[in-house]
């Protein structure tokens, strides 16, 4: 944010936030899109969490958390739904995320608590173990991949 800011004042900090606010809403409309809910539900949702994010969207580091949370809400959603999601992605991002600021555990609860969710609901219904298992490994790697750091 201090190079943004460096390189095109108060200007850029504003681009910066206006580009978060926008990945925001789109990402959380993609993924209340993958939930098969009706036109109306969606958009009260969506409105909700715009409502919210007024408040929120300030020239801070949280920024990065709601626009990493809302991307990986998203993949969560598209993978819960029935529609195989890129979660591998969320290993490079969960160490971007840590690096960007501290909010990032928030991440791998999420994380944690859907491989959780996904291991109960196949041993429930007796499918294959490798496709609970793979959430788990993700969110394994994920974590390991907060501690890289520039300082190693």
């Amino acid at each position: 944010m201090a190079l943004l800011y460096n390189a095109l004042g108060v200007a850029g900090l504003k681009l910066l936030k206006l580009l978060c606010a926008g990945a925001v809403v789109t990402l959380l409309a993609a993924g209340l899109a993958e939930t098969g809910a009706s036109i109306a539900a969606q958009f009260i949702a969506l409105a909700a969490a715009a409502v919210v994010l007024i408040q929120q969207m300030q020239f801070r580091p949280q920024l990065f958390d709601y626009v990493f949370f809302a991307a990986l809400l998203a993949m969560l959603a598209r993978e819960s739904y029935g529609r195989r999601a890129p979660l591998w992605l969320a290993v490079p991002m969960l160490a971007l995320w840590a690096n960007l600021h501290g909010g990032f555990f928030i991440g791998l609860a999420a994380l944690g608590i859907y491989s959780a969710a996904r291991a109960t609901q196949g041993i429930a219904r007796g499918a294959d173990p490798g496709r609970a298992l793979r959430p788990g490994v993700i969110t394994a790697a994920a974590a390991l991949a907060t501690l890289c750091n520039p300082w190693g």
